[in-house]
């Protein structure tokens, strides 16, 4: 890593790093792609070091492990603010999030550096209802797009999300059961595009 001080993404899946100290990440990245397996929250230790990606403007976080979640997106997020003046907000995230509930949800979308979220994608989450639908609209200001299959979610709660959300263009509500037709004929007369199949 070290010898690519200037990488701005980096896509890291099932990788496993033997070393004898955390390996430290580009100063300059801009997205991260990886599984937990990799930062290795929850498994051996963190085998990455990830604070201070002053730049970053993307994280996917693709696997999911008991109670890793939020301590990897708040870690990443984390910087120096003795040694860096100004940071980049995230305008993307995407997590698998089974096992958060909604006060954690909550936590994990006040964070400051994803104040300018655009994209939020909290995928196979059965904690998303419709009080965490009217968190996301009370911090989701920003968004364009929002992914959240299988989400306990109500057209009560979607419509909070539209109507708070004026910059929202298209919702992943695939696998939500609890949306009816008329919720969603609703948004779509709003301009959203909306993708939802009851069997996903």
């Amino acid at each position: 890593m070290q010898q690519c001080p200037h990488l701005q993404q980096l896509e890291l899946r099932h990788s496993i790093f033997v070393v004898d100290q955390p390996v430290v990440l580009p100063l300059h990245l801009r997205s991260l792609i990886a599984d937990d397996t990799s930062l290795g929250f929850g498994v051996r230790g963190h085998l990455l070091a990830v604070q201070n990606l002053v730049h970053l403007e993307s994280l996917i976080l693709l696997e999911k492990g008991p109670g890793v979640v939020l301590e990897a997106v708040q870690e990443t997020l984390s910087y120096d603010s003795t040694k860096y003046a100004t940071v980049s907000d995230l305008h993307t995230l995407k997590l698998n999030v089974s096992l958060l509930d909604p006060p954690h949800i909550a936590e994990l979308l006040s964070h400051p550096r994803l104040k300018e979220l655009q994209h939020l994608g909290l995928v196979d989450c059965p904690a998303i209802n419709d009080q965490v639908a009217a968190v996301i609209a009370e911090h989701g200001k920003r968004l364009k797009t929002l992914q959240i299959p299988n989400a306990k979610i109500t057209g009560v709660g979607l419509k909070k999300l539209v109507l708070a959300c004026p910059s929202l263009a298209a919702v992943d509500l695939n696998g939500c059961r609890d949306v009816s037709m008329d919720a969603v004929d609703w948004a779509r007369e709003q301009g959203l595009s909306v993708m939802w199949k009851m069997g996903i």
